[in-house]
């Protein structure tokens, strides 16, 4: 009985190495695809008070009077600069009752996909937490990290890099009746 059992134990450890070691083997693609569509659950989850505003089926565009926000290399905080673009781009924001705005996370392409995944979240989200300090609501807003997959510049070199490490607000105004 004993010999039966040891038997069964090594083929269940097995065959789970063999799943592990086959689904770990997945294309990068398609974990790009899961891992978005992981942020797009959690930018659509609840906040600390109000919820996000749904990403889905809607479309965002970039607008020149909304700043893109800086990061250094692997941080997630706020510079005194990047705070003043928050106030210049909040008041904008406020003056316009019917947008909505996603900020998107973006980082260079050092590190893995799931790291860069993680910091862009963090990036989108200390923005979105500082607006919602100066009053933009929490219902008005969504945020998605895009990792390292939408650089504005592809060469491997800081001053590419200092571009690519950036946290962007598009706006969604709705149709005038």
């Amino acid at each position: 009985m004993k010999g039966i059992r040891q038997l069964f134990y090594l083929s269940a450890f097995s065959l789970m190495a063999l799943w592990l070691v086959t689904s770990g083997c997945a294309k990068k693609s398609l974990v790009k695809k899961d891992a978005q569509r992981t942020q797009e659950k959690i930018a659509s989850r609840s906040g600390e008070d109000e919820e996000e505003a749904s990403l889905r089926g809607k479309e965002y565009r970039k607008t020149p009077e909304l700043e893109t926000v800086r990061f250094d290399f692997d941080k997630a905080e706020l510079s005194s600069r990047a705070r003043d673009i928050i106030h210049r781009n909040a008041a904008w924001i406020k003056s316009r009752p019917d947008a909505e705005i996603k900020i998107e996370g973006h980082c260079d392409e050092r590190g893995t996909t799931e790291y860069n995944l993680g910091l862009g979240t963090r990036r989108a989200r200390v923005v979105r937490d500082y607006y919602k300090s100066l009053g933009v609501r929490m219902k008005k807003m969504s945020t998605l990290s895009y990792g390292e997959e939408k650089p504005v510049c592809e060469e491997p070199e800081e001053s590419c890099w200092t571009q690519n490490r950036r946290a962007e607000t598009l706006v969604r105004l709705p149709p005038r009746s």
